[in-house]
């Protein structure tokens, strides 16, 4: 696969439903991997927020929307998906999956988290050496083609919240159920920040 890109001059390679053999590719000295983490719960609220106000989803509490059929949904789906255990059945995955799962992130030669201050806003460029361009951050809020397709819907009322930047109400017992239906995501991510797993390219690395 590396050959083929290579002879196609195909540069940047993104997946996100599973992965290859990350040992493979660590071993490969034209590859770099690269890999942006997100806290859990926080990707998930964003997730949903997004998904209801685009239209993707018309539940209106986040309990329901854990029950629709979204693969970014699934359980634990980090150490799905760095222990290449992506199609593992609900439950199924354990201790074991959370240790190899680290053991693979070890591998990257860049890890970026959203919520360590300066990843994204600088870090990545510094590793990469790519010139800092502004870009479109996808923001759940303050389009004005998603506020007007609410409208054409009649969803008025998600359209009058979507104006204000409401998100959308959570209760205590929602979280408390993804916290506990997440464990192994929410210790593959503290083990993360814990450890300062940052990969050997990370500036902080080459200071």
């Amino acid at each position: 696969f590396v050959d083929e890109c290579e002879s196609k001059g195909v540069t940047f390679v993104a997946t996100e439903w599973g992965a290859p053999d990350y040992r493979v590719l660590h071993s490969d000295p034209r590859v770099l991997l690269l890999t942006s983490i997100r806290d859990p719960w926080s990707r998930v609220i964003s997730n949903y927020n997004y998904d209801f106000y685009l239209g993707h989803s018309r539940s209106n509490s986040l309990s329901a929307y854990l029950k629709e059929d979204h693969r970014i949904m699934m359980d634990n789906y980090l150490v799905r998906v760095f222990s290449n255990e992506f199609a593992a059945d609900p439950g199924s995955l354990d201790e074991q999956s959370v240790s190899m799962a680290l053991d693979n992130i070890r591998l990257f030669d860049l890890v970026l988290v959203i919520e360590r201050e300066k990843d994204l806003s600088k870090h990545l460029f510094e590793a990469l050496g790519w010139r800092k361009e502004q870009v479109d951050s996808h923001s759940t809020f303050g389009n004005l083609w998603t506020l007007s397709t609410l409208i054409r819907q009649f969803r008025i009322l998600a359209a009058v919240r979507y104006m204000f930047g409401r998100k959308l109400t959570i209760s205590g017992e929602e979280r408390a159920r993804f916290i506990n239906e997440s464990e192994m995501d929410l210790s593959f991510y503290s083990s993360i920040i814990e450890e300062q797993i940052l990969g050997s390219n990370h500036p902080l690395l080459l200071e």
